[in-house]
């Protein structure tokens, strides 16, 4: 007996254990191999680096106040880990873990509602092998990433109507990313029409008043967020959440999805039958999760932000299965799971059987949508352990380079040396950087792609030649560190002329 209810109660943390190893093992080897980038990984980096130590606030590695790109104010309170171990590995840890514990929710809405252990654990399992989560991991580290686990938790206490847990969770998600109240407020939307259908007068009364309180709550910080992103606007940057199909700004988005959603849905429609890689992306997610959700109407509502940001914006790179904008739309899915199930309990045969039934069947569709032959799961290997060791003779130069010096390097070794007040990226397209930039060291490796801009003057190829074959701090092999002494006029040179076009840049692949 006590073995049973050792799984019924803990296994559940083992599970949750696997998987923030596996994730953990995933992110720190494609680091450790120079596989993750500048952005985003670099760029948080240093921006919870130079939270934690009360520096400016302006990144160097995007070339802006990273508040008008996306709005983080989460990495405050993060960054007092980075008083402890300030580098690029302390946020893949801290990811991992957040996106890890945001399945508990989930198993304990399912063990609720449900009342089956095997189908708790299947829908924890589904949520951490889904495609969305991979993707997620795998794409270094964001914010889009870390949200859902705040995001899990105001979920989590809005269904137990704990109010004030959810208060504070709601708080939390609202600073994690500026899109995080449009789904807030679609989640308490859809809690306050569930509401609708419970029993009990006088509970339902105050459940209706407080969740209205969140989403008013919830626009409001839309609004206050969007402001103050536009008051520190220092440069063009990208709108992740536009959607001229549905409307010129997001007051006349709301507008059309709350007074005109047939039309909307019609729309919606469109964007979907109309583009195959949306349709493809759509159809993996679903089956991922065996098409259940698609019989839970309860959740349709909380699905909106997510099919808007990830099928429907103007930004096409949302629309495929890579990136890290699909972690709050897999929760969603596995709670839409949830209630699917929930639903099918009313059918009058639907047993207990039936469950575990099902529950396996979910399992084996998953292992073989999610696991199967997908590369996400073979990086954790001993191949990629002995892989990173080609890179010690890149490593020992990075530790050469001191902490308070300001560096220009290469997106993937950005990374490595981003917990820093000054580190730049050569050459960044998108960056806001000063033309007349001088920097401490430049660390060069001919093993990665060398992006220069073009324009600058002249042939850029035979000044990089001869800026590797100066004398140098240390070289070897593939790499070198060129001292601010040494070559100061060259760094400033390579830094010129930054408003380029993206069909300007020229790539060099050198082979010095």
């Amino acid at each position: 007996m006590n073995k049973f209810k050792f799984i019924k109660n803990y296994f559940v943390w083992i599970v949750i254990l696997v998987f923030f190893v596996l994730f953990s093992l995933h992110s720190l080897l494609n680091h450790w191999n120079f596989s993750t980038h500048a952005w985003d990984l670099g760029i948080y980096d240093q921006q919870t680096w130079l939270y934690g130590h009360f520096h400016s606030v302006f990144n160097t590695v995007r070339g802006l106040n990273l508040l008008s790109d996306h709005f983080g104010l989460i990495l405050y309170p993060i960054s007092l880990i980075y008083l402890i171990y300030p580098h690029a590995e302390t946020m893949l840890i801290i990811q991992a873990l957040l996106v890890v514990l945001s399945a508990y929710p989930l198993w304990a809405i399912a063990k609720h509602y449900i009342k089956s252990d095997l189908f708790s654990l299947t829908i924890v399992f589904l949520f951490l092998s889904s495609w969305g989560i991979q993707a997620a991991i795998d794409f270094d580290f964001h914010l889009a990433t870390i949200s859902v686990f705040f995001y899990a938790y105001f979920v989590y206490f809005m269904w137990r109507k704990k109010w004030y847990w959810a208060g504070i969770f709601a708080l939390l998600s609202v600073i994690s990313k500026e899109d995080m109240p449009i789904y807030l407020a679609f989640t308490s939307l859809t809690f306050l029409v569930l509401e609708l259908f419970n029993h009990g007068k006088k509970e339902k009364i105050q459940s209706i008043k407080i969740q209205s309180i969140f989403l008013i709550f919830s626009l409001l910080f839309f609004v206050l967020i969007s402001w103050i992103m536009n008051r520190i606007h220092t440069v063009a940057n990208f709108n992740y959440f536009s959607f001229s199909h549905f409307g010129k700004d997001y007051p006349e988005m709301l507008k059309n999805i709350f007074f005109h959603p047939i039309n909307f849905l019609n729309k919606l429609y469109d964007q979907f039958i109309t583009n195959p890689l949306k349709k493809s992306t759509f159809l993996l997610y679903l089956q991922g999760f065996s098409w259940l959700p698609l019989f839970a109407p309860q959740m349709y509502l909380a699905l909106i932000p997510f099919l808007l940001i990830k099928f429907a914006s103007d930004r096409d790179a949302l629309w495929g299965l890579n990136g890290q904008y699909s972690v709050l739309g897999m929760f969603i899915l596995s709670l839409a799971t949830i209630y699917a199930v929930k639903n099918l309990q009313k059918i009058k045969y639907f047993s207990k059987l039936c469950i575990s039934l099902l529950s396996i069947i979910l399992i084996i569709v998953a292992i073989k949508v999610n696991i199967i032959n997908v590369s996400f799961w073979q990086t954790v290997s001993l191949e990629k352990w002995q892989s990173a060791q080609q890179y010690q003779g890149l490593n020992s130069l990075i530790k050469q380079i001191p902490d308070d010096a300001s560096v220009g390097t290469q997106d993937q070794i950005v990374p490595h040396l981003s917990s820093r007040d000054k580190i730049y990226l050569i050459k960044c397209i998108y960056c806001s950087l000063d033309s007349q930039i001088k920097y401490d060291y430049l660390l060069l490796d001919t093993r990665f792609n060398i992006i220069f801009n073009p324009s600058v003057g002249g042939d850029i190829q035979p000044i990089i030649k001869e800026l590797l074959s100066q004398k140098t701090y240390e070289n070897g092999g593939n790499y070198s560190l060129i001292s601010k002494d040494e070559q100061e006029n060259y760094s400033t040179y390579l830094f010129k002329n930054n408003q380029t076009k993206q069909n300007e840049i020229f790539s060099y692949y050198s082979d010095l």
